[in-house]
């Protein structure tokens, strides 16, 4: 980092770590790696892969960095991600902005974006700090098993020797997104191949296309005209979309609307009234207060209100601990969601050890009891009133098992039941009694298995 963003970071960072002295070493920790670090590590930070090398929790460190877009110290980016290569399609650098659907340039596909899966959100320092002459990219995942992966600053060659296989193969930088072909034909000569490979300052590859016989290779990749360019190569051809699991641990667009701090923060910054995001799972939670109607005629709008009020605070906290978020509020309904299953399960069980304690102290017509109701699935995130909400069949669904719910009672799908985990959470909270029922739920065609868990095993 050059002098001059070193002291125009400094009294930044403090100022940081004086507005929340309660993460003031970790937020030393963060600026000692900033200082440190190399221009390609920080143009776009992975607050996963910073946190494994400052040993920062990672839950805070997303924190630090939220807590920083505040001060313009850090800005915050979506990236949206080929599900085929991995290669960064698009960047925003706002929600209000970005789009459903994508390109990818290097695939030749459009895709859908899938916001849990495909979205990635990173961290840069802010312009008035320092500015990087990089674009974002990333590199691709072992999945791909590239033959070779390089990186050249302006002046370098880099060499590499390999074996390749007859077939078509891509040369690409995903850097400047410069591509270019190698045909691999067959051929019983033993001969090692040379290739030469520069990057040219129009985003191409000099040669664009290339023709070898198979065997033994030697490339000498050249970077004469750009700050920093790669070379990687593998198979030209469109792969299945690469798991989740096997990218690189990072944070994605479900997470961080998760974070309370996001949504304090950036909670104006919504979809487009006409934008969608498709999401592949997510975990909905809906509650209700039994008996609340009587509760208001028999103790007044006032009495009533005030223990609303406390259920609310109760709730929301227990479920904002466990990485949940609250969507909205109806009256004295909750809607929540999570990216998991069992931190939702586990919200509730701290939420009701709570409320027993609050029970225990007030007369029956004064006490809280709930009606909760669990499922999990694909969803679409919208803008509703300015607000991130989610619409389709799985929140209608999660709302319908809940209705179905008696007092004091858990009612959730069989997609929720079969989910690694859900079973042990269950059986170590002590409650070994399930109640199975196949249901018509309104508006969903069919039967539907629900199972219901008394609260008060």
């Amino acid at each position: 980092m050059e002098e001059e963003s070193r002291k125009r970071l400094m009294p930044m960072m403090d100022s940081l770590a004086e507005a929340h002295p309660s993460h003031e070493l970790e937020i030393q920790d963060l600026h000692g790696w900033l200082l440190n670090s190399q221009a390609a590590e920080r143009h776009r930070m992975n607050a996963y892969r910073i946190s494994q090398s400052t040993a920062i929790p990672v839950g805070n460190l997303i924190r630090i960095f939220l807590w920083g877009t505040q001060k313009s110290i850090f800005q915050l980016h979506w990236q949206q991600h080929c599900p085929h290569c991995n290669m960064i399609t698009a960047e925003f650098d706002s929600l209000s902005v970005t789009t459903g659907e994508s390109f990818c340039k290097m695939c030749d596909v459009e895709f859908t974006v899938d916001f849990k899966e495909r979205v990635e959100v990173t961290f840069s320092l802010h312009p008035s700090i320092e500015e990087l002459d990089i674009p974002p990219f990333c590199l691709p995942p072992k999945s791909l098993k590239p033959l070779v992966q390089l990186s050249m600053a302006r002046g370098e060659v880099e060499e590499a020797d390999f074996s390749v296989e007859p077939g078509i193969y891509r040369y690409y930088c995903p850097i400047t997104m410069s591509m270019g072909k190698l045909q691999v034909e067959q051929s019983a000569s033993k001969q090692e191949s040379e290739l030469s490979i520069r990057q040219q300052d129009n985003n191409t590859f000099d040669p664009p296309e290339l023709r070898i016989p198979a065997g033994e290779v030697h490339l000498k990749a050249e970077n004469s005209t750009v700050p920093i360019s790669g070379l990687i190569i593998h198979e030209d051809r469109l792969a299945d979309p690469i798991p989740f699991e096997d990218l690189e641990l990072h944070l994605s667009g479900l997470e961080i609307i998760h974070y309370p701090e996001f949504r304090e923060i950036f909670g104006d910054d919504a979809l487009s009234e006409r934008e969608k995001m498709t999401i592949s799972g997510v975990t909905i939670l809906f509650t209700d207060i039994t008996g609340s109607t009587r509760m208001y005629e028999r103790l007044g709008d006032i009495q009533a209100y005030n223990i609303v009020k406390d259920h609310f605070q109760i709730l929301i906290q227990s479920i904002q601990n466990n990485g949940g978020t609250v969507i909205k509020t109806i009256g004295d309904a909750v809607m929540a969601s999570f990216t998991e299953t069992s931190p939702a399960f586990q919200s509730i069980f701290q939420a009701l050890d709570r409320f027993k304690h609050y029970n225990e102290s007030k007369e029956q017509d004064r006490q809280v009891n709930l009606k909760i109701g669990i499922h999990t699935g694909p969803a679409i995130l919208v803008n509703l009133n300015e607000r991130l909400d989610y619409f389709g069949s799985t929140i209608n669904k999660a709302a319908r098992i809940q209705s179905l719910a008696k007092s004091h009672e858990i009612a959730f799908s069989e997609e929720v039941l079969l989910l690694p985990g859900v079973k042990k959470q269950l059986l170590d909270r002590g409650m070994r009694k399930l109640r199975r029922r196949q249901a018509s739920l309104k508006g969903l065609s069919g039967s539907h298995p629900v199972y219901f868990l008394s609260l008060s095993q």
